[in-house]
């Protein structure tokens, strides 16, 4: 049953005299009904349309992150082919525009995928040096890239290289009490972790663990923590609005000039420059 919409007569009277002076011609109070109810019916309308464009986008956001979920596994293990193929779709999918210019949209996206090859790699066990060093070439290539097709090429390269990082990894074969000391130490960036802590997480003699880690891994423990916090600390930077001091505490650091201290000796620029440096 439709509701009625009601009005007063004086109300009324006043339409309809301007009705008629507008239009020269007589309005009803059906009339009236009629478009007061297809008004609202129009409002009505819009809010579903609305409902349905929000729900579209948000379903739109998982099936991304699904995507993004399957393109890291082909990272993970390996499978240049299978993650270029995907890659090229996640890339240029459509989302929201990230800047105004499309060149510099699909950098952001690229830029963002490679941090995200990186962390990928380092937690398949890939050695620091390599899954850096891969991170801040492609980087520099994404930033001087000026054309969508020569971006397209850096950034199947750079699926083609971290791959190959992965595979190269498999055959190293650390000892088990390492890999479970680098999952120890990635599992607990915030805290102030100190030899002692992972002697005694692994049950193992920490002066053993020390000089072990540096001869397997390459550098030495202190330096592997800290690396792992620098590079914990841009993606901070770079995905969240977090401030520098709030970073600087939820890692650990013994201050705000520790934490540059640190960042600066791995990247060769404080975190202010780094945070500056991508808002250009």
């Amino acid at each position: 049953m439709k509701k009625c919409i009601s009005f007063d007569n004086q109300k009324f009277t006043y339409i309809q005299l301007i009705y008629q002076f507008l239009f020269n011609d007589y309005l009803s109070i059906e009339d009236m009904r009629c478009i007061l109810h297809d008004n609202k019916k129009s409002e009505a309308e819009e809010e579903v349309k609305e409902i349905i464009i929000t729900k579209r986008d948000y379903t739109n956001k998982i099936y991304t992150y699904l995507e993004e979920r399957k393109f890291l596994k082909y990272i993970e293990e390996g499978e240049s082919m299978s993650a270029r193929s995907f890659g090229i779709n996640f890339i240029h999918s459509e989302s929201e525009a990230l800047s105004h210019d499309q060149l510099q949209s699909m950098k952001y996206k690229v830029v963002a995928t490679i941090t995200l090859m990186t962390r990928q790699v380092i937690s398949a066990n890939v050695p620091l040096e390599d899954a850096y060093g891969t991170s801040d070439i492609y980087i520099r290539k994404v930033d001087s890239a000026t054309s969508s097709q020569r971006l397209n090429e850096v950034f199947m390269h750079s699926i083609i290289d971290f791959c190959a990082l992965v595979k190269k990894n498999k055959k190293a074969n650390y000892p088990f009490w390492i890999r479970n000391c680098i999952e120890y130490i990635n599992q607990n960036l915030h805290k102030n972790l100190s030899l002692l802590d992972i002697s005694n997480e692994l049950q193992m003699n920490p002066a053993y663990i020390s000089n072990q880690f540096k001869k397997i891994v390459g550098i030495s423990l202190r330096d592997y923590i800290n690396k792992r916090k620098v590079e914990e600390a841009k993606f901070l930077i770079q995905c969240t609005n977090v401030s520098l001091l709030e970073i600087s505490t939820t890692l650990s650091f013994a201050d705000q000039s520790h934490f540059s201290k640190v960042f600066k000796k791995y990247t060769d620029i404080s975190p202010n420059q780094y945070k500056n440096k991508l808002k250009k």
